[in-house]
């Protein structure tokens, strides 16, 4: 094979990988923003609003003394801080061309996104249901892609 061609097939299949890479990365980017979004500006329809008030009244006393309504507000934003998080991870591996197929690291990204779809599933509607899926077949298909022959001749 000429170095030309093995410089092309070598940037063709980092492309694929990164491009599926990034596509799972913003898919976590925009899950993570939406729980911020859901948790600090959208109001409640008015059963949700009942709930709340319930879980106003409602105390946890571990350390310092906490509503349930607090509690489900401090994890939502939480979840929202990891999730962006790990995609800004995500698609700044994706961008410095550092996730390999034999890596370890899209496989537990892989297995992240996965059971956060299986949760997502039984537990959350539809919008990270959607993203997740997203996520898990981005990341699946970055996992995927073969190894570039100069990738595994340079390991």
């Amino acid at each position: 094979m000429n170095t030309a061609t093995a410089a092309s097939l070598r940037a063709n299949t980092h492309n694929r990988r990164d491009v599926a890479a990034r596509v799972g990365g913003w898919a976590y980017v925009a899950t993570g923003f939406g729980h911020l979004v859901i948790a600090t500006v959208v109001s409640s329809p008015a059963d949700a609003a009942a709930v709340e008030e319930q879980m106003r009244h409602a105390s946890i006393a571990m350390g310092p003394t906490r509503t349930l309504a607090q509690l489900m507000t401090g994890f939502s934003l939480a979840m929202g801080v990891l999730l962006t998080a790990i995609g800004a991870v995500i698609l700044t591996a994706a961008r410095r061309g550092m996730l390999r197929r034999r890596d370890s690291q899209l496989s537990i990204v892989i297995a992240l996104s996965v059971a956060l779809l299986a949760i997502a599933v039984v537990l959350l509607p539809a919008p990270p249901i959607v993203t997740m899926t997203i996520a898990v077949a981005a990341l699946t298909l970055a996992w995927a892609a073969p190894d570039p022959v100069g990738d595994l001749v340079n390991r």
